[in-house]
């Protein structure tokens, strides 16, 4: 092991922070810079001078006093070979990594956690990968429309306001693809994306991002992969700090694109190989619009989705609700819509969204889906992709109404959009009175939804939107018994009944206490659940919608 190159440097700033600094560690001696007492004013000089001073070494800088971790950090941005950590035990295993042969780019900016390397290590064959084997990066000095750019057979990085730590990285990841192509071919010669279905191992790629609302990106990825012949699909979801975490291919915090390395993996393993794009609700996948800042906002998912189109690569938009749900028209039709006030905040952030993907959507040469039937009447010239119901939620459930009261359950992602209030104290009073047994149930993780309605017999979803949802379809799937409003147009896009009790704020009482006080009247209804979910909602038919209005397109819609 070759050690000589690296250097430690231990940042104290007072006393404390000396006594946790040892002479030695991980094996190699240790240098102190001690700051200037006081304000932190005048540290990030130091600090700038101790960097410049390291004599050309690979440098770990180990500040446990927190202020000086942040000035260093933002001072080693300037160098290619210095790594800022703040505990001692990261300081070891950056040591170890580098002694190892780790460079300090891919410490700093590891590669982004795929699918295909996951299946890589559990020595699956390249045939069956969804990856960037091949896919060359080029970063180049020469101007470009943005800072990252996927053309037909290449992502093309401009290297103007990288860090030099960034740029490191990013030519590590370009050798990489070099390195990893099959003798005889050069990865600057990659094949580009072919939506004949040329591309890779002869397999067409679908990429889905980055909402993946209620885990339906990925469910519909999983309906393309078991029932499109020549397609493998993926999902992306960029997970915000208050959003649900549900079953993803590649689940990224949407913080983690703040990193421009991230973004360029991001577009080398999946979003290159694709050869068809589903962006939901005109999310940007990539950020390219912003080095520094990334949006995901409808305006730059509509750049990224005609730099996609100008590719060669087909791409659909797919609209799940909110954001596309006109306020005005809603509360025009639907007399308990939750945009009742239109000079409340909760109206007027939300008439915005709605204004936002209208333009992005207005012109763009895609097919169009929404998730629900109801958002037909928002969405012109949409096709409708049925929601997706998961495997879990078809397994056999318990006979239904045998309990000595009947089990009720609300469970709302939303309750301002599901009616809460209303349902909450309707069922509540029901529950007092002993006529039923009320749940109301708040922050259940996405994949305990099928115990939770394998334990009641009745599950109330939204009375106010008038749409049917992820969580009516999952009852249904269950065999359970569904009530919720559903709007007259909507039941009749059904080419039969719907097996969903109908109920409003008006009269949610008083149809749970019917269905309390006569269930065999209400048990064909939730016996026949199952078999509706599967005719509409098991994903055959949401692949079948995908592939005759999208996949098997021959030319630009």
């Amino acid at each position: 092991m070759v050690t000589r190159d690296i250097a430690v440097l231990a940042v104290s700033a007072g006393p404390a922070d000396q006594a946790l600094i040892p002479a030695e560690l991980a094996g190699l001696p240790v240098e102190t810079v001690v700051l200037n007492p006081g304000p932190p004013g005048g540290w990030a000089d130091e600090l700038r001078a101790a960097l410049r001073a390291r004599g050309g070494r690979r440098l770990v800088v180990w500040a446990p006093h927190r202020p000086a971790t942040v000035i260093a950090a933002a001072e080693a941005q300037q160098f290619p070979d210095v790594v800022v950590v703040f505990t001692r035990q990261a300081a070891v295993g950056v040591i170890e990594a580098l002694t190892a042969g780790r460079s300090v780019a891919s410490i700093i900016h590891p590669p982004l956690p795929v699918p295909d390397q996951a299946l890589r290590q559990a020595g699956a064959g390249a045939d069956e990968l969804f990856c960037g084997d091949g896919w060359r990066v080029e970063l180049t000095d020469q101007p470009q429309p943005t800072w990252l750019t996927i053309t037909a057979d290449a992502v093309r990085v401009a290297a103007a306001g990288l860090t030099p730590a960034e740029r490191a990285a990013i030519a590590e990841r370009a050798a990489s693809v070099e390195r990893a192509a099959p003798a005889g071919r050069s990865a600057t010669a990659a094949a580009p994306a072919q939506p004949d279905g040329q591309a890779g191992a002869g397999r067409r790629r679908l990429l889905i991002g980055s909402a993946n609302y209620a885990g339906q990106g990925r469910a519909w990825a999983q309906a393309v992969t078991d029932h499109v012949p020549g397609f493998q699909a993926l999902n992306v979801q960029l997970r915000t700090l208050a959003g649900l975490v549900f079953d993803s291919d590649c689940l990224l915090r949407s913080e983690s694109l703040n990193d421009p390395v991230a973004r360029v993996d991001l577009a080398r393993e999946l979003v290159a190989p694709a050869t068809h794009v589903l962006l939901e609700d005109m999310r940007a996948l990539m950020g390219t619009s912003d080095l520094r800042r990334p949006e995901i906002s409808p305006a730059f998912g509509r750049a990224e989705a005609e730099q996609l189109l100008a590719s060669g690569r087909r791409v659909a938009c797919l609209v799940h609700g909110t954001a596309g749900r006109t306020p005005a028209r809603h509360r025009a039709v639907e007399p308990w819509s939750p945009y009742w006030d239109p000079e409340s905040d909760f109206y007027q952030v939300r008439d915005q969204l709605v204004r936002e993907l209208a333009a992005a959507l207005d012109g763009l040469a895609a097919p169009l889906f929404v998730a629900t039937p109801d958002m037909l009447e928002y969405i012109d010239g949409a096709v409708w992709l049925p929601i997706v119901a998961g495997r879990d939620d078809f397994r056999p459930a318990p006979p239904w109404g045998r309990a000595a009261k009947l089990k009720v359950a609300h469970a709302p992602s939303s309750d301002v959009m599901k009616g809460s209030e209303f349902v909450d104290a309707a069922l509540t009073r029901l529950d007092r009175a002993g006529l039923i047994d009320y749940q109301s149930v708040r922050g259940v993780p996405p994949l305990g939804v099928p115990r939770l309605l394998r334990q009641v017999d009745v599950v109330v979803d939204q009375v106010v939107l008038g749409n049917p949802a992820t969580l009516m379809i999952q009852t249904m799937a269950a065999g359970r018994l569904a009530v919720a409003h559903i709007a007259e147009p909507t039941r009749r896009r059904y080419p039969e009944p719907l097996p969903v009790v109908e109920a409003d704020p008006s009269n949610i009482a008083e149809v749970i206490a019917d269905i309390a006080a006569d269930r065999e009247a209400y048990r064909p209804l939730a016996e026949a659940g199952p078999a509706f979910a599967r005719r509409f909602h098991d994903g055959r038919l949401s692949a079948d919608v995908l592939n005759r209005h999208f996949l098997s397109l021959e030319g630009a819609p």
